[in-house]
C-alpha cells in the first residue's frame, strides 16, 4: 500500500508541474484562470496545443521546446516549472513520509514559488488580484481534493491490512 501511495503521488506531482506551468504563465500573460478549460495556447501563435504535446516534460523535449504550429520557441519557464515543481512535491512527500498533508505543505510552497515568479515576470494590470484570487481559489480545491484522496488511500490500507 505504501509504495502505491508513493506511485500516486509522484505521478499526481507530474500532473501538478504541468497544471501549475498552464496557471502560472496563464496569470504572467494576464490570461484569466479557468481550471475547467484544459486548453491550453501557444504564447506566440494562439493556436491550440493538442493533448499528446501537452504532457509535461517529455513534449517539451519532443518537440525541442517549440510549438508543432509555428515552430516558435515555447518560454524555458515553462520546462524549468515543469520540473521544479514536481520535484519539489516529491521532497516535500519524502519528508513528510508520503503523508497525506504532504499536499497540504505543496500548496503553500506552490502558492509562494507562484507569488514569486509573478512578481519576477509578471506584466502588471488592473484586474490581476481578481484573477489571483481566482487561481487561489482553483489551487485549494485541487490540492484539498488530493488531501482527501491520499487519506482515503491511507484509510482503505489501514482498513484491508
Amino acid at each position: 500500500m505504501f509504495l502505491f501511495k508513493i506511485l500516486f503521488i509522484v505521478l499526481i506531482s507530474y500532473v501538478i508541474g504541468g497544471y501549475s506551468t498552464a496557471d502560472i504563465l496563464r496569470l504572467i500573460n494576464g490570461v484569466c484562470p479557468n481550471q475547467l478549460d484544459n486548453i491550453c495556447i501557444c504564447p506566440s501563435c494562439g493556436k491550440q496545443i493538442p493533448g499528446e504535446n501537452q504532457i509535461p516534460i517529455y513534449s517539451y523535449i519532443k518537440n525541442k521546446g517549440k510549438c508543432k504550429n509555428c515552430d516558435m520557441p515555447i518560454p524555458k519557464i515553462s520546462f524549468i516549472l515543469e520540473i521544479v515543481i514536481p520535484f519539489s512535491i516529491i521532497i516535500i512527500a519524502a519528508i513528510n513520509n508520503f503523508a497525506a498533508s504532504t499536499f497540504v505543505f505543496a500548496f503553500i510552497f506552490y502558492q509562494m514559488l507562484k507569488a514569486i515568479i509573478i512578481i519576477i515576470f509578471k506584466k502588471q494590470n488592473n484586474s490581476f488580484c481578481k484573477r489571483f484570487i481566482i487561481s487561489l481559489g482553483y489551487n485549494s480545491i485541487i490540492f484539498i481534493s488530493l488531501f482527501f484522496i491520499v487519506n482515503m488511500i491511507e484509510w482503505i490500507g489501514i482498513l484491508f491490512l
